[in-house]
């Protein structure tokens, strides 16, 4: 299917938005257009760092890409890649707090799962959390002696929900 495209278009990569025109053109084969796409998503280059959606609420979005093309602008931007494996690791990067979480656990649930992330990198951590290197020192000092106090009393960790 992708070479298909390919070869008509005579270009050597495909944009993602040729497979929702050729979906549009051909919905007998929307499955295997729908595996092709997925294919040139995944051999897309990713580039390290973050990422800014810009949205276009102008009604531009709906005028077609050419004066040739049924297929409007908003159609194109839908047909973008979005990397899964990039999608699972920002939900990775995530801390969940149930309603009614005190802000001590929020706070130290936060900065240990911080510390973690930033593979224990001290300094990075306490820049992204906004505080100094000895207030993250205190705290840590504060929860080692916490969970010291609660393994002798025969409880859980006070990290673990």
């Amino acid at each position: 299917m992708k070479r298909a495209i390919a070869d008509r278009k005579g270009a050597k990569r495909i944009l993602p938005f040729r497979f929702v025109a050729a979906a549009r053109a051909a919905p007998m084969f929307d499955r295997p257009l729908d595996k092709a796409l997925q294919a040139v998503i995944d051999e897309q280059e990713w580039l390290n760092g973050r990422t800014i959606v810009l949205v276009d609420v102008s009604g531009s979005m709906d005028h077609p890409l050419s004066r040739r093309s049924d297929l409007t602008r908003m159609d194109a931007a839908a047909a973008l890649p979005r990397h899964d494996a990039q999608a699972a690791q920002a939900a990775q990067d995530c801390v969940t707090l149930p309603i009614g979480t005190s802000m001590a656990q929020a706070e130290r649930l936060l900065m240990l799962a911080t510390l973690r992330h930033y593979n224990h990198h001290k300094e990075r951590t306490a820049a992204v959390l906004g505080i100094s290197l000895k207030t993250l020192y205190n705290r840590l000092k504060e929860y080692a002696a916490e969970e010291s106090a609660t393994q002798r009393d025969g409880a859980g960790t006070p990290d673990q929900p």
